[in-house]
């Protein structure tokens, strides 16, 4: 447990939270450089650091399949189904980013949404077609 001399609590090192899973511990707001990341939002501080660069990872290479799998969709499917498909599907891997904690869901949303950006972003044509001038 990290405490002070006096039984006050310190500022606890990831190892000290990580290794009693029943300390509580709370960031610190008021600390000068105090970031509210999506680490932390997420409650992901006792995951380690290459499981979380994966997360990125995954997301990267989703756009690069994507790019190559989806692109052709609003070509032959029509801009508007292909919105409709790749607007549902972004719309069911936020949810799942949204109430799921679980690692592997998040990074499986993380997938899904890096292989629809190519083809949902062609489909902002048709959103600015849409909208009047």
């Amino acid at each position: 447990m990290c405490v002070g001399e006096d039984s006050l609590p310190i500022y606890c090192s990831v190892e000290e939270i990580c290794a009693d899973a029943d300390l509580e511990y709370q960031v610190d707001t008021n600390y000068r450089y105090y970031l509210n990341n999506w680490v932390v939002e997420m409650d992901w501080v006792c995951i380690p650091s290459s499981s979380i660069a994966i997360i990125a990872s995954v997301y990267l290479a989703g756009i690069g399949v994507g790019g190559v799998l989806f692109a052709p969709l609003p070509e032959k499917l029509g801009r508007k189904r292909t919105l409709l498909l790749t607007g549902s599907l972004h719309l069911a891997a936020q949810f799942i980013l949204l109430y799921f904690p679980n690692y592997t869901a998040r990074l499986l949303a993380m997938a899904v949404l890096g292989s629809m950006y190519i083809s949902k972003s062609v489909c902002f044509n048709l959103m600015y077609e849409m909208l009047e001038k």
